[in-house]
């Protein structure tokens, strides 16, 4: 038997096509893995900000509060990596047209108008850029085709040396119990 980490990538290959409880477990691990990164990205934003339904049939996404959304994307950018880099220099450009819109003398009809159609125009474009990129994100992990990368990325790297194979590529678990009289 062989320690499931001392294995070359051909090898665990065999092993994850070898083993449906290994497939299912690794599916599960996937799921749990695309909810902890989409809940994670989606907390960058206030309470209230955002309206949406990810994971679920039709999905959609709402922007409730636009200068709450940009501020979050802020830190959704500086926090993570799943914005191209181009949107900073959007995110950045749309806040402070918000800012110059806040200035505006109530008056000024015409440059108001202005500045809230292309607010709206870089907030409805920035929360398609932000929602294709956690759907992608969500769908990769869903998607049954990626679960062997994910066994060879993810979660051979999680795993300990209590997991063992044979030479038909059959996984094994040593698992020792404890046992509590308390």
């Amino acid at each position: 038997m062989k320690k499931i980490n001392s294995l070359t990538t051909d090898e665990l290959k065999k092993v994850f096509n070898n083993n449906l409880v290994l497939q299912k477990e690794v599916y599960d691990d996937a799921i749990d893995t695309a909810n902890i990164y989409v809940n994670d990205y989606l907390n960058c934003f206030e309470c209230g900000t955002l309206e949406y339904n990810i994971g679920y049939p039709g999905d959609y996404m709402i922007v409730k509060n636009k200068y709450d959304f940009i501020q979050g994307l802020k830190e959704v950018y500086k926090m993570f990596c799943i914005l191209p880099d181009e949107t900073l220099a959007m995110i950045n450009y749309c806040d402070k047209l918000m800012e110059r819109y806040d200035n505006i003398p109530f008056y000024d009809c015409k440059n108001t108008d202005r500045l809230e159609k292309r607010i709206n125009e870089l907030v409805t474009e920035l929360k398609n850029i932000f929602f294709e990129r956690i759907l992608d994100e969500y769908n990769f992990y869903y998607n049954g085709d990626n679960l062997q990368e994910y066994f060879l990325d993810s979660w051979i790297e999680a795993t300990n040396d209590n997991y063992y194979v044979d030479d038909n590529y059959t996984l094994y678990q040593h698992i020792e119990y404890e046992k509590s009289y308390k």
